[in-house]
């Protein structure tokens, strides 16, 4: 662009440089959720298929790109954890609208899901109350069993689909390994 027509357009560019040792955090949320849910008769306020669907692409996403680390969904949407390191080059800010609800407190929520829906928030499924975190976890595989019969296992990274609290400090202090870089 250099001596062109053109030129004045680098006065709108910004250097968004991220600080050493940053994470970057991508939230994809559906769009026209609502719609969509019911275009294909999503059974409400929760359908254990899609919700399925959506863990199996964030599998994917965790087999296909060894630099996200960590995914969290939740309703309609996914967030995916990076190293500030990554080779995914990121453009542009992006702002994200507040949701409905956003500041509503849980016992309040707990009484409209059992008004609209007869639903008891205490006894649905994990998957339901806490989201689905993928992650790659530590796990001992056999990879050949030795002339006398003894297994030799070594340790593998396997991306797993876990519903769990992860606000409190039980799941990091049990899995520290997500969050060191490498």
């Amino acid at each position: 662009m250099a001596n062109s027509k053109y030129e004045y357009v680098k006065k709108f560019e910004t250097d968004d440089r991220l600080s050493p040792s940053s994470w970057i955090v991508v939230r994809i949320d559906g769009c026209h959720f609502h719609r969509f849910s019911a275009e294909h008769a999503f059974a409400k306020p929760n359908d254990e298929n899609a919700l399925n669907l959506m863990n199996s692409c964030a599998v994917s996403m965790l087999e296909q790109f060894p630099d996200i680390v960590f995914a969290y969904g939740v309703s309609d949407e996914y967030r995916y954890g990076l190293y500030f390191m990554s080779l995914f080059y990121m453009e542009g800010n992006y702002s994200v609208l507040p949701k409905t609800g956003k500041g509503t407190q849980a016992k309040d929520k707990n009484e409209l899901l059992f008004q609209q829906f007869n639903v008891n928030y205490d006894k649905l499924p994990q998957m339901f109350r806490k989201g689905s975190c993928i992650y790659r976890k530590k796990v001992e595989e056999v990879v050949k069993l030795e002339d006398t019969g003894n297994p030799v296992t070594r340790t593998r990274s396997k991306v797993v689909v876990e519903h769990m609290d992860i606000i409190g400090p039980k799941f990091w202090s049990e899995h520290p390994y997500i969050l060191k870089e490498e």
